[in-house]
């Protein structure tokens, strides 16, 4: 979803927006569903409904879900809409966190060790620092991987341990430094000429970093030491100091755009590049692809520097090593995904060394993984067809069918996207989605309770439905057809649903054979396109017009078969339109097809 530029003040809410008393908008009725609403219902972060008991509604008018909302709040003060940093203040965003927690069912217990709440509230800090982080460069609220059922993002994941050895973990003896002035203590003494406190003072940093509230990102930047913590990290000491200095700074570069920028000033980048594809350890390599994840997630610019420095074939040659653990896979694999997402795109030529990484992590049995690398192989076959053919020569698609089968909810939305963009390509990338058994593992999908789910599974059958007509006959034969115009005739899509499935009957009735026409009437195509028709939408008035007119011209609707569905009469009433161009396409329908009896 795209960042929006929040209209006007920033305290005031929408018109007929319900209020929480300290001023900002809670679930329910009143939710204002206006400009920012999201079209198809769809919390943009989780993909679950929104319905009025747990829409949560920022004051700029941007929603999202409450439970989405809550873990914002888990991973960082919050002071602004995440979809277009409007801000908020302390009083406001207090509020915001309670009528989310009411929503979500107590959902702050399991997000809060178990606090209250009130708790939480009555400790949650001045609420100072920026949501930016919050913004990937596509657009919208990012989260943190925790729950391979949440949409990947690209924002950075600063302060969680890493999966490491015993002794990696084990914090160094003699450990000095404490106090208010520990950390300036520690940042002081790390170009001590001992060793031993070299290391003590690397790890204190280290830790002061990992801190989940209000990390001291700025007292480290603002000391000048981050040149040196990357000086560590290019491995001329010992594996521990490296490993303890990437870590710092990985943690640097999962703040605000501000502090990604400083780490890679420094040299971040050349560092964990090096140390992804070269050192000996896994820990080692594990943490310079997390740091990599976090400085490609920040924006396209510092991405593309990642792959300029050649992060694609570093990342490769670490997650090509057979001793590569399941931490360091889910790292790799999340970082390669920000590697290749974005607009405007990468280079193809500049991800290449990454794709069969990816199509190696599909055949793997890790949720996490498999959602990461689905969702990378969606950004990849998102545009041209060089994308496209891209990914098809990975020999993935079969693949990514079996996992559509599979009934993962975290696979879902990414692999029925993928499938989607190829069946977009030329006509032999569409028989792709079809020879791989797409349409089958497609039609179940159409009974999902996610609406999403249903309106990109017809997107990518209407695709599929403007190809050849061997393609048309594969989408009537898988028995898809004949279940999408049942459900528009019964009225069980939402609008957005509809409008996609309109799609599907017309490309089919324009591409398709006579007999295919003929086999589409007996389903009840005619009564389907006339619910197009009622719709208030111009654009899907012209695609059902053109539908009818299809199989008017095939012979397979005859005047008595447009006479007997009311096709002519509700095509009659479209000539009084305010749209011209569909007043004009119902004009020249009745023109042709209309008898003098009608």
């Amino acid at each position: 979803m795209a960042s929006t530029a929040a209209p006007g003040s920033a305290g005031a809410a929408p018109a007929g927006e319900q209020e929480h008393p300290e001023g900002v908008a809670i679930c329910g009725p009143s939710l204002s569903k206006g400009a920012f609403y999201p079209e198809d219902g769809c919390c943009p972060v989780c993909f679950n409904d929104l319905t009025d008991t747990n829409a949560l509604q920022f004051a700029c008018g941007h929603v999202q879900c409450a439970a989405c909302t809550l873990q914002l709040f888990a991973q960082s003060e919050l002071d602004s809409c995440p979809q277009c940093s409007a801000t908020c203040s302390r009083e406001r965003a207090k509020a915001m966190f309670l009528a989310a927690d009411q929503a979500a069912e107590g959902m702050v217990h399991s997000l809060f060790d178990g606090q209250s709440a009130a708790a939480v509230v009555s400790a949650l800090p001045d609420l100072t620092g920026a949501a930016a982080k919050y913004l990937s460069n596509d657009g919208g609220p990012a989260l943190e991987r925790a729950d391979s059922n949440d949409h990947p993002v690209a924002t950075a994941v600063g302060g969680a341990t890493a999966a490491v050895m015993p002794d990696l973990l084990d914090a160094p003896p003699d450990v000095n430094f404490s106090g208010d002035t520990g950390l300036a203590d520690a940042l002081s003494m790390l170009d001590s000429p001992d060793a031993a406190t070299r290391m003590n003072a690397v790890f204190h940093v280290r830790k002061a970093l990992s801190v989940e509230e209000s990390p001291p990102l700025q007292e480290v930047v603002e000391s000048g030491r981050l040149p040196l913590l990357v000086s560590m990290a290019q491995g001329s000491g010992p594996v521990r100091l490296q490993f303890e200095a990437l870590w710092a700074i990985t943690n640097v570069a999962s703040g605000s755009s501000e502090f990604t920028n400083a780490a890679v000033e420094a040299g971040a980048i050349e560092a964990a590049v090096a140390a992804a594809g070269s050192s000996e350890f896994n820990e080692v390599r594990e943490q310079a692809m997390w740091c990599i994840g976090n400085i490609a997630g920040d924006c396209a610019r510092l991405r593309d520097a990642c792959l300029s420095q050649g992060a694609a074939e570093a990342m490769a040659r670490g997650m090509s090593s057979e001793s590569a653990s399941i931490a360091m896979t889910r790292n790799g694999v999340w970082a390669a995904s920000n590697l290749v997402r974005g607009k405007p795109k990468p280079s193809l030529s500049s991800i290449a060394p990454l794709l069969p990484c990816l199509a190696r992590c599909l055949l793997s049995d890790d949720a996490e993984v498999l959602a990461d690398a689905s969702w990378g192989f969606s950004y990849i076959s998102d545009g041209p067809n060089d994308g496209i053919e891209a990914v098809i020569e990975c020999g993935v698609v079969h693949r990514m069918v079996g996992l559509l089968e599979s009934g993962l909810p975290s696979l879902t939305v990414p692999v029925i996207r993928t499938l989607g963009n190829i069946s977009s390509g030329d006509e032999s990338q569409t028989q792709e989605v079809i020879d791989a058994g797409g349409l089958d593992a497609m039609v179940p999908l159409l009974d999902s309770p996610k609406r999403a789910i249903v309106k990109e599974t017809c997107w990518t059958v209407s695709n599929i439905a403007a190809g050849s007509p061997s393609q048309v006959d594969s989408v009537i034969s898988s028995g898809f057809m004949q279940a999408v115009i049942s459900k528009i005739a019964e009225g069980s899509f939402d609008g957005d649903s509809t409008r996609e499935a309109m799609w599907v009957v017309s490309n089919a009735t324009a591409g398709g054979s006579p007999s295919a026409a003929q086999s589409m009437v007996g389903m009840g195509a005619a009564m389907a396109l006339c619910r197009g028709l009622e719709m208030s939408d111009p654009r899907i008035q012209q695609v059902a017009l053109e539908g009818l007119s299809n199989l008017a011209q095939s012979g397979a609707l005859t005047p008595e078969d447009l006479t007997e569905t009311g096709a002519i009469d509700a095509v009659a009433e479209l000539q009084s339109s305010p749209n011209s161009s569909v007043a004009a396409a119902a004009s020249a329908f009745c023109e042709q097809f209309a008898t003098s009896d009608d």
